[in-house]
């Protein structure tokens, strides 16, 4: 390897060895963010994850009418109408849970953002989502399987997404603005959980089941193409970004190389460092989806109320987050940039903070017993949470700048075991749907964030790792098995 390489390998490391960032860039002063080529790129994201979210979630609402008997008005009488799909609870379970069949090759999709570019794997994944939802419809009037097939190969390219999502802001976001843009590019996830319900049920109701997958295919089709032709993989690849800007991503990233090194996998699955993420990642999983998915389930077991008024309160920890993971970004960089603590130990305090906050209120919801207290303490954990969020999104690009889109694929991985651990769990500690077997999952549910918090504390580094360091001429003619891929 030429001299260039091994002086970029040193500009990497010294750039992210996590001192305080400001002393990396005394005078440098950041382009405006707003109408740069790196905020077009987050916005684009950004829409591209709310739309995301419909995409795999529109199901759960058009299963139920499809599902569903109707009554329509027929000279003066009212007549039941059979539902278009008489399915049981077995076979509704496999058409909802089935994206996450594919989804499970998400690292997959970290090995292929590495191999050819975060932007053109990301631009390609979407663009076959938008594809297999326009052809959803049509899939279930051949054979119930290819349906669910359909569903299948949907989870994949969404896994595949998401997992380059992490090689984009290496090249794209600069160590001064990271957690904010990251934050902000995924912040539509949350957005989408909001608007996916309401907005499909009004297709639905205007136009029938079949109207979300082809909006919503067309929508992701159309951005796939608009991806394509104006995002690059490489900001030095873009003809339309001005000199200024390509110049602070550059100094900012640290000239990050794509690197695909086949030889690294068992040095990053015996990495303390690397299952600490694991961990973190399962641990905010594990709340996010009692946030998400359980919540309902407990408002209608303690409260008895209403299903419109579950679902409304329900909601209310949820929408907290569309304000709080950028409000956690922004804060995030702004302490990186300004305090003198190494980047490590700001995220080792924020998780820990996050973590262990969580952990003490689900203790108070289990003690005290009070629907409103809960209520509250549910949205305080969205709150400290949100810091968990970002960290968990932007460490690998710290801890591992050159092949970040790979440890997001393995990390996330274990982040959607975890949602299957949840469901199955609450599933078995509460059969009977009481107050007593509902407090007693949050008292596990509290132990586990704790122990995730000193796992991570002891453990966690958001230092470059070496099994992401850039190999020098000796390295590679110690392990020739170490593929360079610009």
């Amino acid at each position: 390897m030429n001299s260039n390489v091994a002086a970029e390998r040193n500009v990497d490391e010294d750039l992210l060895k996590n001192t305080r960032i400001s002393d990396h860039f005394p005078s440098t002063k950041a382009p405006p963010l707003w109408f740069s080529k790196r905020f077009l790129v987050t916005l684009l994201l950004f829409v591209s994850s709310v739309n995301k979210n419909s995409l795999s979630g529109k199901i759960s609402i058009a299963i139920v009418e499809m599902t569903s008997s109707k009554e329509i008005n027929r000279d003066n009488q009212t007549i039941t109408q059979p539902p278009e799909y008489d399915w049981d609870s077995k076979t509704i379970g496999l058409i909802v849970s089935s994206p996450s069949i594919g989804y499970l090759c998400i690292c997959v999709g970290g090995i292929l953002s590495t191999r050819f570019g975060g932007s053109v794997t990301y631009g390609i994944s979407m663009a076959m989502s938008g594809i297999l939802s326009l052809l959803g419809p049509a899939s279930l009037y051949v054979h119930l399987y290819v349906f669910v097939a359909n569903r299948v190969l949907s989870g994949l390219f969404e896994g595949f997404a998401s997992a380059s999502t992490s090689e984009i802001f290496a090249r794209w976001a600069p160590v001064q603005e990271r957690s904010r843009l990251t934050s902000y590019g995924t912040s539509g996830t949350h957005v989408g959980i909001a608007l996916t319900y309401p907005i499909c049920g009004y297709l639905i109701k205007k136009w029938g089941w079949t109207a979300p997958f082809y909006v919503e295919g067309a929508v992701s089709f159309i951005w796939s193409l608009l991806w394509l032709i104006f995002i690059k993989n490489d900001p030095s690849k873009d003809k339309r970004i001005s000199k200024r800007e390509l110049d602070y991503i550059q100094q900012g990233t640290g000239n990050v190389r794509r690197r695909h090194v086949t030889s690294q996998f068992r040095n990053i699955f015996i990495s303390p460092v690397f299952w600490a993420l694991c961990i973190g990642k399962m641990a905010y999983s594990w709340v996010f989806t009692i946030l998400l998915i359980c919540l309902p389930f407990y408002v209608k077991d303690t409260t008895h109320r209403p299903t419109e008024e579950v679902g409304l309160l329900s909601s209310i920890p949820n929408m907290v987050s569309i304000a709080m993971i950028p409000i956690a970004g922004t804060f995030i960089d702004y302490w990186q940039n300004h305090s003198k603590l190494e980047i490590t130990q700001i995220h080792k305090i924020l998780m820990g903070i996050g973590f262990v906050v969580g952990s003490l209120l689900l203790v108070t919801v289990a003690l005290i017993s009070n629907f409103t207290v809960s209520m509250v303490c549910f949205i305080l954990i969205k709150i400290v949470g949100s810091l968990n969020g970002v960290i968990v999104q932007v460490i690998v690009l710290y801890m591992a700048p050159n092949n970040s889109s790979i440890i997001a694929g393995l990390s996330a991985f274990w982040y959607r075991v975890s949602t299957v651990l949840t469901r199955t769990t609450l599933g078995y500690m509460t059969p009977n749907h009481s107050v007593q077997e509902w407090n007693q999952f949050f008292i596990l549910s509290a132990i586990i964030l704790f122990l995730s918090a000193i796992i991570f504390t002891l453990y966690g580094s958001s230092k470059p790792q070496p099994w992401s360091s850039i190999p020098t001429s000796n390295d590679e003619d110690q392990n020739p098995s170490i593929e360079n891929k610009d």
